[in-house]
């Protein structure tokens, strides 16, 4: 394994394949959140919204075009960062992969970190795909669930001290400090490559482009490609502490920290601020550090 800086990548790692998070689909969650704030702030200028069976008042109307263009505008904070160079998560060549561990969010941070993993073919025993669906609390008033579907490239790694290095390299992206810019200090907490539990190196491949079975397609051949695997779903509610804790690492990891505390606190009885502090304390094993 070998460990580089994003920007200055050795013309070995010249790729005939990259994987990136999907710009395009990136503007166009953009541009849908737009439309929407700006309707509903045209019919909140035009006194409200009424029809035979809803009536919606103007204030009404503005409150929700103001949560709308908040929502745009971290849309497109995510939308320009997928449009940058440094977007990229798997480079495939005939040699092996690279593996870009930081968030494409994250592009502000010193691009001369070493932040890319480089495998060879020799150093993967396997690699699948693994379809998971997990289970979360929904709506606190109406009791409801949400259903997340997860898609994942999992590769096992041939030597236990490679994912061992893996593992510290990783740790060391979670701890490492946002640059200041204008006295201010911005971090993503956005994961999309981990170690599990089982010594697996995790490629959360959700809003990638092109699809997880090109991938597969290009690796044929060069690795063992295991037969794919699913994970049924499994409520919450019914989680025991060693799941709830792997669980809530999974979504701290997508950046979904708003669903991981709420699992905490529904699960587990936490307040907020205890929750808060409970998933500070786990390690990407799961385990308390």
């Amino acid at each position: 394994m070998q460990l580089y800086a994003n920007g200055k990548l050795p013309k070995s790692i010249g790729p005939q394949r990259i994987f990136r998070v999907n710009a395009f689909r990136q503007w166009l969650n953009f541009f849908f959140a737009l439309m929407i704030a700006l309707g509903l702030f045209w019919y909140g200028r035009m006194g409200g919204y009424h029809s035979a069976d809803v009536h919606l008042p103007a204030f009404i109307l503005y409150w929700v075009s103001g949560v709308a263009g908040l929502v745009a505008l971290f849309v497109l904070v995510s939308a320009r960062s997928s449009s940058r160079a440094s977007n990229w998560l798997l480079r495939y060549n005939e040699f092996g992969l690279a593996i870009n561990y930081r968030s494409y969010l994250n592009h502000h941070f010193n691009e001369d970190d070493e932040t890319v993993l480089s495998l060879s073919f020799n150093e993967i025993r396997s690699v699948r795909q693994t379809q998971e669906k997990l289970s979360v609390p929904g709506s606190s008033r109406s009791n409801t669930e949400t259903i997340y579907s997860m898609t994942f490239l999992d590769l096992a790694i041939a030597d236990l001290a490679t994912v061992k290095h893996i593992r510290q390299v990783l740790q060391a992206e979670r701890d490492r400090s946002a640059p200041q810019n204008n006295g201010v200090r911005t971090k993503y907490k956005h994961y999309p490559v981990t170690i599990t539990r089982e010594g697996v190196l995790r490629i959360d491949w959700n809003g990638l482009a092109p699809g997880i079975k090109k991938a597969l397609d290009k690796l044929q051949g060069k690795v063992t490609v295991e037969s794919e695997q699913s994970i049924e779903e499994r409520s919450w509610k019914s989680l025991d502490e060693k799941n709830v804790n792997r669980l809530v690492i999974t979504l701290r990891n997508r950046g979904s920290s708003i669903q991981a505390i709420k699992l905490i606190k529904g699960r587990l009885g936490l307040s907020t601020t205890e929750a808060k502090v409970y998933i500070d304390q786990l390690g990407e094993d799961g385990e308390k550090i």
